[in-house]
């Protein structure tokens, strides 16, 4: 008899939400600042419609909750709960991906644009000194269509959960893009593959585990490099994940990032994303 694993593959509903814990830790060196840093978060995301005619999907994701457990330095840690406060004018989105999970769209950016407005007041109130530079920086991102899109494509769920997105191949070969962690925003290349093991007796569930290397770029390797400071410096980046699923539904995530610029800066942040529960 012969088996249709189709039939056991979950696939999204309309109107169905997912209820995700996100965890975030690691470790930071840039210079003289050497801490550990741990945020946790809660999120609500929402599939409301695919467009069949441009292969594209629609989510909304809501942040429950966030908080930052640890931070060492507490310079910096007031710098994060500053960059926090401004977070949260993404706290609701609806947005377009393609099939692929690359993000195409933001549906709500006069909300965005409505919150920002608020939290620019407070901030200027709260911090009137250390806000400065960020809020500028802020107006000058909001008014740039390319980096308001890098901006949420780079959030930790965003990232995650659509890194994995539509890619079901027992393997596969893809590049991604990243960016600088160290605030240049410059464009790192990835070239990944990622690797299949489907369930026993079709039971619609695989993981899949992915490795992404830096492809070797000059001009950005310059450009990061110079905006640290760190003269003739060697740069490396790389990516490793694990993705539970249940057919299209992600169950849990493991995600490793790791950058060093020289023996002054590096970065490891490791993200773990676990699907809580559903939505109402």
């Amino acid at each position: 008899m012969e088996i249709n694993e189709e039939e056991y593959f979950r696939r999204y509903t309309e109107g169905e939400s997912f209820v995700y814990g996100l965890t975030a830790e690691g470790h930071s060196k840039a210079m003289v600042i050497d801490s550990d840093f741990k945020m946790v978060s809660r999120h609500e995301l929402t599939f409301l419609e695919v467009d069949t005619e441009r292969q594209w999907w629609r989510f909304r994701l809501r942040e429950l909750s966030n908080k930052l457990v640890k931070y060492d330095d507490s310079t910096v840690a007031q710098i994060i709960e500053a960059t926090n406060e401004i977070s949260a004018i993404y706290d609701e989105l609806d947005f377009w991906v393609s099939d692929h999970g690359i993000l195409r769209k933001i549906n709500n950016r006069d909300q965005v644009y409505s919150k920002w407005e608020k939290v620019r007041e407070y901030l200027t109130y709260k911090y009137p000194m250390s806000s400065y530079e960020m809020i500028l920086a802020k107006e000058k991102e909001l008014a740039d269509e390319t980096v308001f899109m890098n901006n949420i494509r780079y959030m930790h769920f965003m990232y995650v959960y659509f890194l994995q997105f539509g890619k079901y191949m027992r393997e596969e070969r893809f590049k991604h893009r990243d960016i600088d962690r160290f605030g240049s925003c410059v464009p790192i290349e990835l070239e990944c593959i990622y690797k299949t093991n489907r369930g026993v007796m079709f039971d619609g569930k695989t993981d899949r585990h992915f490795d992404g290397s830096m492809v070797y770029d000059g001009d950005a390797v310059s450009k990061i490099v110079k905006n640290t400071g760190a003269k003739g410096a060697e740069l490396n980046y790389s990516m490793r994940a694990d993705f539970h699923n249940d057919g299209e539904i992600l169950n849990e995530a493991n995600l490793s990032l790791t950058q060093t610029v020289g023996k002054d800066y590096s970065l490891y942040t490791h993200l773990h994303l676990k699907l809580d529960g559903y939505g109402e």
